[in-house]
């Protein structure tokens, strides 16, 4: 189970506004996203499934998948979007950037209940200290991991921790099914306030989304050895 989300907010452009219908219907068609809705300043254009996603504001554009089988397909299929979008001249090839954002979100069912998966992040990932332990004078029965961090792509925000099914509904929307325990991991890097073009937006992003696919990877490798 896997959303991967990009979106890139950039100064208000009123110009789009005038040419939402328009928009919808290229969109539409060079995408093959047959489902399209325009309202006052927006345009979302979406697939039977609501798999894919896409959609152009005066302030922002986006693109979305769920349930990507490789890890290149979001990176490529969003490239795209923005290769696209940047060719429809009221959107433009450069963008004064507010924040350009790829979040990955993953989770992985596992064959443990809840109880062991809590013990086994505490032993591997983050492990308290006796001091730690008897300042909270508790027991552990939950474990949520939130890191701010930066790599050679840049800044970015780690959450990773096991899940119940009653949690996950909070962040994956539209499913029929979510397994009894996963391990949840969700990455956000994030561009702030800075000149962009297409080019520089396609590379972060292809970029970012590979990274967070391998660091997700790597995460599980580790704290499902037996």
């Amino acid at each position: 189970m896997n959303e991967q989300i990009l979106e890139l907010r950039y100064r208000p452009n009123a110009r789009i506004i005038d040419y939402r219908g328009e928009l919808a219907e290229l969109i539409a068609e060079q995408l093959n996203l047959p489902r399209w809705r325009v309202s006052q300043d927006r345009v979302d254009v979406f697939d039977e499934s609501h798999r894919h996603r896409a959609f152009v504001s005066h302030r922002n554009v986006g693109f979305s998948v769920q349930d990507s089988a490789t890890s290149n397909y979001f990176g490529d299929k969003a490239g795209q979007f923005l290769r696209f979008v940047a060719d429809i001249e009221p959107v433009g090839k450069t963008w004064t950037v507010l924040r350009l954002g790829v979040r990955s979100k993953f989770c992985s069912p596992v064959e443990l209940d809840f109880e062991e998966a809590v013990e086994r992040f505490n032993q591997r990932y983050s492990v308290l200290t006796p001091q730690a332990e008897e300042a909270i004078a508790a027991d552990v029965e939950d474990f949520g991991s939130t890191l701010e961090l930066r790599d050679q792509h840049g800044w970015f925000k780690l959450q990773i921790g096991p899940m119940a099914e009653d949690q996950l509904g909070r962040f994956f929307k539209d499913r029929d099914e979510y397994p009894d325990v996963g391990i949840y991991c969700d990455i956000d890097y994030a561009l702030t306030d800075q000149e962009v073009t297409v080019d520089d937006a396609i590379r972060f992003l292809r970029a970012t989304a590979q990274a967070s696919w391998e660091r997700r990877d790597r995460l599980e490798r580790m704290l499902l050895a037996e």
